[in-house]
């Protein structure tokens, strides 16, 4: 959060609008998330472990708890910790290390298949049928 005051005493930055129609203090969401992950790639790695691990059980983790395998989770770990900038992100990117099938996303789904679904699949399967004078490399 940066103030005003500080803005314009150590940063220098004056607003052409001081009189009024700015905010006292600016919040960066964006700085603070990079903040936040330089801070945990600079974590080692046990630390990094153990601070994710309530992120992957109930009630965020979407598998049984069962499922969870320390092992595969500590040989994914320094992948996951260079790409993750909040600790809550974690979840979502070793879920299917866990979970027996894919994950149901009801609010993803309804957002995504708007309208008649056959219509959608029907546009679909035209679309990848039009030749588009490339080849597809698999």
């Amino acid at each position: 959060m940066f103030c005003r005051s500080y803005r314009s005493s150590v940063v220098g930055y004056h607003s052409p609008h001081q009189s009024g129609g700015v905010p006292p203090c600016l919040f960066d969401i964006k700085k603070l998330s990079a903040f936040n992950g330089e801070h945990i790639r600079a974590l080692p790695m046990e630390e990094f472990i153990k601070a994710c691990e309530p992120w992957l059980r109930a009630p965020y983790a979407n598998c049984a708890p069962e499922d969870f395998d320390q092992a595969a989770w500590e040989a994914i770990a320094p992948h996951d910790q260079t790409r993750v900038a909040v600790l809550s992100e974690i979840t979502a990117s070793v879920d299917f290390l866990f979970c027996k099938g894919p994950v149901d996303d009801e609010a993803s789904w309804a957002k995504t298949m708007k309208g008649d679904p056959v219509a959608v699949l029907t546009t679909a399967l035209a679309n990848l049928r039009r030749p588009t004078g490339r080849a597809l490399s698999l």
